[in-house]
């Protein structure tokens, strides 16, 4: 029986830019960053106290992953994080030039918005209702 869900895995053309996005514009931690021999690093971050799932940062070291990289950016979004202070969260974003799709709006689970990281991965942000 699976018991949980503990990565997620975002193609990158540069782990370290995408370790610079996600730490120091989105505020994530990096969990691990370890060498793998000669098939790269395993890069994991995710938002600090957050338990599971890590993403996993994975360089696009072939053709098939880099046709990839972006590849959750269709018509859906690709990972919903959740904020405790959204407005406070879009501000500090947008000065940090992330690309949001639209502002803020009202849901009935709360408020949230959408954006995409340098890679064209799509996520959305919610600050639950209550």
């Amino acid at each position: 029986m699976f018991t949980d869900v503990t990565h997620v895995t975002v193609f990158v053309d540069d782990q370290d830019e995408a370790i610079a996005f996600y730490a120091d514009v989105l505020g994530f931690e990096v969990r691990v960053d370890s060498p793998m021999g000669d098939e790269g690093r395993w890069v994991t971050v995710a938002p600090p106290g957050a338990s599971v799932p890590e993403l996993t940062l994975v360089e696009a070291d072939s053709d098939g992953k880099r046709e990839r990289i972006g590849s959750q950016a269709a018509d859906h979004v690709f990972l919903v994080l959740e904020s405790s202070d959204l407005y406070a969260d879009y501000e500090r974003l947008q000065e940090a030039s992330v690309e949001f799709h639209g502002e803020i709006r009202e849901v009935p689970w709360g408020i949230d918005a959408t954006f995409e990281d340098p890679w064209g991965n799509v996520y959305n942000v919610v600050e639950p209702e209550g």
